[in-house]
């Protein structure tokens, strides 16, 4: 896994960023994140772009789940001596426009911000959750962003 440059916000380190995708509007969605948010508490959000083979398996390993998805996200909670981890991982081979927002670039950072959301604490255990989080979701990803 080749890290990408540090041209995305702290606490963010991104992971083979896909090319064909757009980096600055992914960096934006990250700013309107970090200043929407405290992820102060955080001291490194790892986001890691897999195949879908490669998804596949992490999925299979960690959900006993046999097939590729479009992001998982995981949590290592802070400790009186180390703040919170989290890591992300996108497929863009899987992602689904789901909910209609049809640019490549913004379903990828609809699906970034709902990693980032679950980090925090954010569920959607019911269907009044799950709607809350796609219209936040929605809001951060056009929020501030020329498109």
């Amino acid at each position: 896994m080749s890290e990408t440059p540090s041209e995305f916000p702290a606490p963010f380190v991104v992971h083979d960023f896909p090319m064909d995708r757009d980096q600055e509007y992914f960096r934006q969605v990250m700013e309107v994140l970090s200043n929407r948010f405290d992820l102060e508490g955080f001291l490194e959000i790892s986001v890691s772009f897999l195949d879908s083979e490669e998804m596949r398996e992490l999925n299979k390993d960690y959900r006993d789940k046999d097939e590729a998805t479009d992001i998982l996200t995981f949590l290592v909670p802070a400790s009186e001596h180390m703040p919170n981890l989290g890591d992300i991982y996108l497929c863009t081979e899987y992602l689904r426009d789901d909910w209609e927002l049809g640019e490549p670039d913004l379903i990828l950072g609809f699906m970034f911000s709902h990693g980032v959301l679950h980090l925090l604490g954010y569920t959607h255990e019911t269907e009044e959750k799950l709607m809350a989080m796609v219209q936040l979701q929605k809001e951060i990803v056009g929020k501030g962003i020329s498109r």
